[in-house]
């Protein structure tokens, strides 16, 4: 092997390394970062929770509510607070939920258990007994807090259930 097909294959080699992380990530994964990156106002809107103490503080705090069974193999957590757009910005995160996230199904909440908030749940269906990439989009009345909150990885559906 000569020096130039020695270094083609050097490169080629670093960058599968490189690009399989991002190759792995689910259809819903991609579609939930590219909606976030759309929207966000500045890196301080979005957080992105994937190794380390602070997936696993956060997976602890959600787990308080959610139970520690259903936070146990989520790998990725994300958090957008989006509460600094204006109106147009927020009709336009709105409809780019309707249109842009065509992996996931949404979850029907009835008016009651909504108060009168903008609530929503999105998720990936793996098979009868888990679900992947749960997705929650929160604005309450005033508009004052609006957050989106993803999770990905494996959650038994009999604990989103609870």
């Amino acid at each position: 092997m000569n020096k130039t097909n020695k270094l083609r294959f050097l490169v080629l080699s670093l960058w599968m390394l490189l690009a399989l992380p991002v190759l792995a990530q689910s259809q819903a994964t991609m579609q939930l970062t590219d909606l976030i990156n759309k929207h966000k106002l500045n890196d301080k809107d979005a957080q992105f929770f994937r190794e380390g103490e602070g997936l696993k503080m956060i997976k602890m705090l959600v787990g308080k509510q959610a139970g520690k069974k259903f936070m146990k193999d989520v790998s990725l957590i994300a958090m957008f607070d989006y509460s600094a757009l204006n109106e147009a910005q927020l009709q336009a995160f709105h409809q780019d939920l309707d249109t842009q996230l065509s992996a996931f199904q949404e979850k029907s909440i009835s008016e009651e258990e909504r108060d009168g908030n903008y609530v929503r749940f999105f998720f990936v269906t793996l098979d009868e007994e888990n679900l992947s990439d749960f997705l929650s989009v929160m604005e309450d009345k005033e508009g004052k807090m609006r957050l989106l909150m993803y999770l990905h990885g494996k959650m038994p559906i009999d604990e989103t259930e609870k």
